[in-house]
């Protein structure tokens, strides 16, 4: 099944959005890319998506400065903070910090500093949530579905959307205790056992799940690392990228079906 661009409202101008779609009353998924962007690997969940019944539509997070977030200067910007831990990349000092250490250059400083900003992220909160909107009118659903950084939108997606019947999360970033009080949504979380930064706050997420009375379902594969899923990947592997997917379509079927 053949995916397509099309554009949707945002607040500030138009954005894309990838979609494959086998029918007007098909239930509506959101996908959230990684950090890299709407590469092979997220255009290949949609079709999967789609073959199994459900219209995927994945939007292109970086719409408003492509150029910044090209493929290559991400690889560079990442390579710079890769073993700085999450709630750090946060702090402007400490990114900073980061920054002197790993001299970076101009560019990367400039592409870091707008991805971990907090004003960055809520822009692309108010993208998805747009576009949640416009995809599921008049479908079942809607669910979203987010692979790392797309993994942490989702959590926040599901908090600030109402009717989100379905969340599943690939080695994302554990919500906050308080984004997590503002799920209604069932969640299934997928991790690998030796993607350290993301598992490292696991034991909370549970925690706050059990305390609020979340619906959790919470899968962690031995030996796998951050970016299990995708195929090409350095932390790939193949039996946990086959077992989650399937996960991830049973969980969608009986939640939106």
């Amino acid at each position: 099944m053949k995916g397509t661009l099309t554009e949707y409202g945002a607040a500030d101008g138009t954005a894309e959005a990838y979609s494959v779609d086998p029918g007007a009353h098909a239930p509506a998924v959101i996908v959230l890319h990684e950090v890299w962007g709407l590469r092979p690997h997220i255009k290949k969940v949609c079709a999967d998506l789609a073959g199994r019944g459900f219209a995927a539509f994945a939007p292109v997070l970086f719409w408003r400065d492509r150029e910044l977030f090209a493929r290559e200067n991400l690889r560079d910007a990442m390579a710079a903070v890769w073993d700085i831990p999450l709630a750090e990349r946060y702090h402007p000092k400490r990114l900073r910090s980061a920054f002197a250490r790993a001299k970076a250059p101009r560019e990367t400083r400039r592409l870091l500093s707008t991805l971990y900003s907090r004003s960055f992220r809520e822009l692309l909160i108010d993208d998805v949530v747009a576009l949640t909107h416009e995809a599921s009118k008049g479908r079942p659903g809607p669910a979203v579905v987010g692979y790392s950084m797309g993994g942490g939108l989702a959590f926040r997606l599901a908090a600030k959307t109402r009717g989100i019947s379905a969340c599943v999360a690939f080695s994302a970033e554990p919500p906050s205790s308080a984004v997590l009080a503002g799920v209604s949504s069932p969640l299934l979380a997928l991790y690998g056992s030796e993607d350290k930064f993301m598992t490292a706050h696991v034991p909370r997420f549970v925690a706050d799940s059990v305390r609020l009375g979340k619906a959790l379902t919470l899968t962690i594969y031995p030996s796998a690392g951050h970016e299990f899923f995708a195929r090409g990947d350095p932390g790939y592997e193949p039996v946990a990228a086959a077992d989650s997917r399937e996960a991830m379509m049973r969980f969608l079927a009986e939640r939106l079906r």
